[in-house]
């Protein structure tokens, strides 16, 4: 099992694993065991930071909607429609872009 370890841990690198190697006492078992929780940990944290991005962006789409609205006293799509300044300066390549692919996708 010992050269199993040392496989495992050649194969992931030395210069990957030393800090593990260092915070375990250089124990082979105790490095592997804390390299696994490290990665469970970043993939507990790439969960929750996926969630918080997509509520976010939605939070920032309903105020700059509200915004929009607010100075063109419409109901239309910032997205679709052409906002108001400044923000239509500031989003007109991508929205353009974006259009122009969705109708691109939606022809096919």
């Amino acid at each position: 099992m010992n050269q199993t370890r040392g496989k495992i841990i050649a194969a992931l690198h030395w210069s990957r694993m030393k800090p593990y190697l260092d915070a375990a006492s250089q124990n082979k078992k105790k490095a592997l065991a804390l390299y696994q929780w490290h990665g469970e940990l970043t993939a507990a944290v790439q969960e929750v930071l996926g969630i918080t991005e997509v509520l976010l962006r939605n939070a920032m789409d309903r105020a700059l909607q509200d915004w929009n609205n607010a100075r063109l006293g419409t109901t239309s799509s910032w997205l679709l429609y052409e906002p108001a300044t400044p923000l239509r300066s500031l989003s007109r390549g991508k929205r353009r872009s974006a259009y122009g692919r969705a109708v691109k996708e939606w022809d096919c």
